[in-house]
């Protein structure tokens, strides 16, 4: 079986990437997890403030205002 010249396999004109795929994935989830332990570290502390909001919502929908406790203003 012969091939014609216009049939060659193309592979051998293109060149090779200069940085392999799986190098580019390795760096790009070892920065995206170096990120996302620096931004927890640096907001570890403000897990109770999530907790303020989220009673003065229902505060807010009971109809007493947007308010920490019911009755104060």
């Amino acid at each position: 079986m012969s091939t014609s010249p216009d049939q060659r396999d193309t592979r051998e004109d293109t060149p090779a990437p200069a940085v392999s795929t799986r190098a580019v994935f390795w760096v790009g989830t070892v920065v995206t997890g170096a990120l996302f332990l620096w931004g927890a570290w640096e907001r570890r502390w403000i897990a109770d403030d999530g907790l303020i909001v989220l009673r003065t919502v229902r505060n807010l929908l009971a109809g007493n205002g947007p308010v920490f406790n019911a009755g104060e203003r």
